[in-house]
């Protein structure tokens, strides 16, 4: 028995099996852009309308096959070939999602999606209850299958390039959508024509449903699921695409926000050297000029420190709106970081044209600060540099900067401009502040340790820090040498952090050896200036567990003697502490003497003006014999520094001098080889002794060209 097939309802199944198709590379795209839940609910999504429009466009082309005799179909096996259709889509986007597929799993994911397309063409015609049964021809039945699972293999392959390769446009799944429908057809169409009905068959089973009503009823409602499901995408698409969009938009203000500082509002300094090599290339263009300004708020971190950060904060805030509402409208302001801000001067012919307006800046920044009920002066000073006098864009700020540092006190409104003298030495300066920044990280500060030894026993008694840079080039780096230089650009507070922190670890490692030797650490006037310096020493003493003499705290009578009511109050708070007196301040001002019963010092020592003159003047030596009298009614010891011969022993020893420390007693021990040289002196015996000219390293001093030896 043949039938005849109703062409109208053949082109609607056609076009439902390429809707289908489409809505399969649609939600393909959907799964492999989203994750976790919401993946797998468009993977659900899809495999139902994806599975229920193949299934559809099965059932009405069975509607458009019509025999001489009625159809039936059973509601069990019709369900079960919808079950199929749907689980054979699910399998289809889950493999479409994964990335790095292999061929091999890629034919094997084919055949069982080809088999199960199969499947469900096979399990609703079974549907069809009938007697005889229907027998299919073996050959159309093998191409069938075999249709199949090509047609599934090449849709794979096709919507796993589309995902490797991000590219699905329109025109990619109209053509890919085209190949699956007509695939599709293909397969239900061949398997149609491998049925074979006898003649004379009847129906064996009662209907359970009115099958034409039926399958137009689903076809329709698979339609509108197709439909609801391709506009959920679209949906979906466009709040990607604007969230794509606020995305970028968020970037770019990110990449604005990164431009400006957070406290100041005003740019930073990267954008400030991204507009000065604008700046430079104009004016190049135009034949006029352009100045750098740096500002340096000199007394800002001592604000901080005795008003709190709130109020540093509000002075800065100030300060950038006071310098931004005294440019001129074509000049831009910046802050740099570290107290400093930045200013360019745009179209000028002359230097003289940015005289006034510096003028005017220096004064607004003078002027009295009103905070919280405070009034606030700051000292500031700034320098400048020109372009194209002073050279390129690369120059200009360390030209400024090089001006800035030379401001004296003298000079009108506390700015300065670059003077060419000066450019031989600033690259060289510069240079040395580069790889002064960088002497911590790279391991080139070190720590050395001069022993002190008793002076009638010559056994060690004592150690005194000494910091050296150690200089890959230059040699060790005295901290005399260095600290001015760390001050001028902001790392002395690190560099005495260091210091502090290495200081207590060696301490702690020393005492964990068993060894109990007196350990003295020279403050900087920087350090005694903040008082900072009595919750650090607080903090490292509980930190490392140790007693509150296990680092004596030596402070210079030069600088106590500045503010001796202001600084008596912190000495008294630290745990030890020891005062270094010096010839050349004693009795020029006030003397410190009266001060050492409220001190609660550990020792006193001599400064080496002292030793070097103890020979040769008899007035410095009857000075030196008081000061260590009235140390001993106050049970202290007294050492002396830098003797470098028997000669300058013996006449301590005379004075009843307790320690020495000097050439004349042992070098500087580096901190790597510390533990073994104590160990091996057993605290008794005395190194050999050695002359200055002997010793490691070399000294140097700074001056206007830079870095230079001391002979």
């Amino acid at each position: 028995m043949t039938g005849d097939y109703d062409y109208k309802l053949v082109l609607l199944s056609i076009v439902i099996a390429f809707i289908s198709s489409m809505a399969a590379f649609m939600f393909t795209n959907r799964v492999v852009r989203n994750q976790g839940r919401s993946a797998k609910a468009w993977m659900g999504l899809g495999a139902v309308a994806m599975g229920s429009g193949i299934w559809a466009m099965h059932f009405i082309s069975i509607l458009a096959w019509s025999l001489p005799t009625p159809m039936e179909s059973m509601l069990d096996d019709t369900v079960l070939s919808w079950l199929i259709a749907v689980s054979v889509s699910w399998l289809a986007l889950d493999i479409a999602s994964r990335p790095g597929l292999k061929l091999q799993m890629l034919i094997v994911a084919g055949v069982v999606m080809g088999l199960g397309i199969s499947g469900m063409h096979y399990t609703g015609m079974h549907a069809m209850q009938m007697y005889p049964e229907i027998t299919y021809n073996k050959t159309l039945l093998a191409l069938s299958v075999s249709i199949a699972i090509a047609i599934s293999i090449l849709a794979l392959a096709r919507m796993l390039h589309d995902h490797q390769s991000r590219k699905s446009s329109l025109s990619s799944q109209l053509y890919a959508a085209t190949i699956m429908a007509g695939g599709i057809a293909c397969t239900h169409f061949t398997a149609m024509a491998a049925v074979e009905i006898p003649p004379h068959v009847v129906l064996t089973a009662a209907s359970t449903s009115q099958p034409g009503l039926f399958s137009v009823i689903i076809a329709l409602g698979i339609c509108t699921l197709i439909l609801l499901a391709a506009i959920l995408t679209i949906v979906d698409s466009r709040h990607r695409d604007k969230g794509n969009w606020l995305h970028a938009d968020t970037q770019d203000k990110l990449s604005r926000m990164s431009m400006l500082d957070n406290l100041t509002q005003l740019p930073n300094h990267r954008y400030f050297q991204h507009h000065l090599s604008i700046g430079v290339r104009r004016t190049a263009r135009l034949g006029t000029a352009l100045a750098v300004a740096i500002i340096k708020l000199d007394n800002l971190k001592l604000i901080k420190q005795e008003l709190g950060q709130h109020i540093s904060d509000e002075i800065l805030r100030s300060a950038a709106k006071r310098i931004q509402d005294t440019i001129r409208g074509c000049d831009m302001a910046a802050y740099n970081g570290s107290e400093e801000f930045l200013v360019l001067f745009e179209d000028i012919k002359h230097e003289h044209d940015i005289m006034p307006v510096m003028e005017r800046i220096m004064q607004s920044l003078n002027t009295t600060f009103r905070i919280d009920r405070h009034d606030i002066t700051l000292e500031a000073r700034a320098g400048l540099s020109l372009y194209p006098k002073h050279g390129d864009a690369d120059r200009l700020l360390t030209y400024a900067e090089a001006a800035m540092h030379r401001v004296q006190p003298s000079d009108n409104h506390g700015f300065r401009l670059f003077d060419d003298r000066l450019e031989p030495s600033s690259f060289d300066l510069l240079e040395t502040r580069q790889e002064l920044r960088h002497a911590i990280e790279n391991g080139e500060m070190v720590l050395y340790f001069e022993p002190r030894m008793d002076i009638i026993g010559n056994t060690i008694t004592g150690l005194e820090i000494q910091p050296r840079w150690l200089h890959p080039t230059k040699g060790a780096i005295p901290a005399a040498t260095f600290a001015p230089m760390a001050e001028n650009i902001g790392l002395i507070d690190d560099i005495n952090a260091w210091v502090l922190e290495q200081s207590y670890r060696i301490v702690n490692t020393l005492r964990q050896q068993r060894i109990h030797v007196p350990v003295y650490l020279p403050l900087t006037s920087m350090q005694l200036r903040f008082p900072d310096i009595q919750r650090q020493v607080a903090a490292k003493l509980s930190h490392f567990r140790l007693p509150a003499d296990a680092l004596i705290l030596e402070v210079a009578e030069s600088d106590f003697m500045q503010q001796p009511e202001h600084y008596t109050d912190l000495l008294k708070q630290l745990p030890a502490i020891t005062l270094k007196i010096s010839l050349e301040n004693f009795g020029t001002r006030f003397s410190s003497l009266p001060y050492i019963q409220h001190l609660g010092l550990k020792a006193l020592k001599l400064d080496r003006s002292f030793t070097h003159a103890l020979i040769s003047n008899q007035k410095t030596r009857a000075i030196a014999g008081a000061i260590i009298e009235l140390a001993h009614t106050q049970n202290l010891k007294v050492a002396a520094e830098q003797v470098s011969n028997e000669d300058e022993r013996n006449a301590l020893l005379s004075l009843e001098c307790n320690e020495i420390q000097g050439f004349f007693c042992a070098n500087p021990v580096h901190q790597a080889q510390l533990i073994e040289f104590l160990m091996s002196s057993k605290f008794a015996s005395r190194p050999d002794k050695t002359s200055p000219e002997e010793i490691a390293w070399s000294a140097y001093a700074v001056t206007a060209d830079g870095l230079t030896p001391v002979r």
